[in-house]
């Protein structure tokens, strides 16, 4: 399918351009037949040392990048790129997308070990070759890490992202209407609510493939969601097998919103730094939109039972949905 709009009446500047990719709504630049070769036989094959970072957009994707590269390389963040096209953590798929797909594809199997990918994929899309058993991938041993956040930071985050990526020719778009977008599934990704109850019932599933985090957590406790990466991906284990505490610490020193601000300032991620803090949406919401998305999130939490995990997270958004 070719790009086109979600508000094609609108002036310049707030239609918001997308391409939809099996009726997901992706950036215009993605092409669902390169995705789809992902996908089939032939295509991006996972290996038993993969790690995949996979999130739905602003939801905390860029800081566990960095983590997961910070645990690979002994905390030392020198020479740590997050472009999306390069190969520390390739976006798999943009550069699917690429000028020549094929050999784009060829390049990603090239990396050497251990590859870390990024991809904001719905669980039905992620973008490599399914295992028979309908498992998100053949190897075993890979390692998905998937990061949600509670849905009101979310969209607010998702906000100036939209308006300041040009690719989306909504540098004028204004905050109630991009509301409505999220809560129809007219934004990057789709249905927010969709993608994680999809995302956390495949975790539920598969629990030794795919970790389940919450951007809240990292927030509170980001020794200790340092520390359960590293124990999943099983990077900066001591040879009892534990976590080494002092990389942990050395990671949690270079993945902090400053001194990543400071490192990326010149780099094409520099945008994405964002102070990334959880409750900055009530400076946004009134009432009827809070009262809309608590509906929604609440609706989202009883049919996933334990409601998306448990502790922090999930205590996060009941509360955001009584609160309103």
């Amino acid at each position: 399918p070719g790009a086109t709009y979600a508000r094609p009446d609108a002036p310049a500047g707030q239609r918001y351009k997308y391409r939809p990719v099996h009726s997901i709504v992706y950036p215009p630049g993605c092409l669902q037949s390169q995705i789809d070769e992902c996908r089939r036989p032939g295509g991006l094959v996972l290996r038993d040392d993969d790690i995949a970072v996979t999130t739905y957009p602003k939801c905390g994707t860029t800081v566990m990048q960095q983590i997961v590269l910070l645990l690979q390389r002994n905390g030392n963040p020198q020479g740590i790129s997050l472009d999306a096209t390069g190969s520390d953590t390739p976006w798999i798929e943009q550069v699917a997308s690429g000028r020549d797909p094929a050999k784009d594809r060829a390049w990603l199997d090239t990396l050497p070990a251990r590859r870390v990918f990024k991809t904001h994929a719905c669980r039905h899309l992620f973008p490599a070759v399914p295992s028979r058993n309908g498992a998100v991938c053949a190897a075993a041993g890979a390692r998905l890490v998937v990061v949600c956040r509670n849905p009101f930071d979310a969209c607010v985050s998702m906000y100036p992202h939209a308006r300041d990526k040009p690719v989306f020719e909504y540098a004028d778009g204004e905050w109630d209407d991009f509301f409505g977008l999220f809560m129809s599934g007219q934004v990057e990704s789709g249905c927010f609510f969709a993608w994680h109850a999809a995302w956390h019932a495949a975790a539920q599933a598969d629990p030794g493939r795919i970790l389940w985090l919450h951007y809240e957590a990292l927030l509170a406790d980001p020794h200790g969601t340092v520390a359960a990466v590293a124990a999943h991906c099983r990077l900066g284990l001591l040879p009892s097998g534990t976590v080494d505490a002092a990389l942990v610490q050395r990671v949690v020193a270079a993945s902090s919103f400053s001194a990543m601000k400071v490192q990326h300032e010149a780099s094409a991620a520099k945008n994405h730094f964002r102070p990334g803090k959880s409750g900055g949406w009530r400076a946004y919401f009134s009432r009827a939109p809070k009262e809309a998305m608590a509906r929604k999130a609440a609706r989202t939490l009883r049919r996933a039972g334990r409601a998306l995990g448990t502790g922090l997270a999930l205590d996060a958004w009941r509360a955001l949905a009584r609160r309103v």
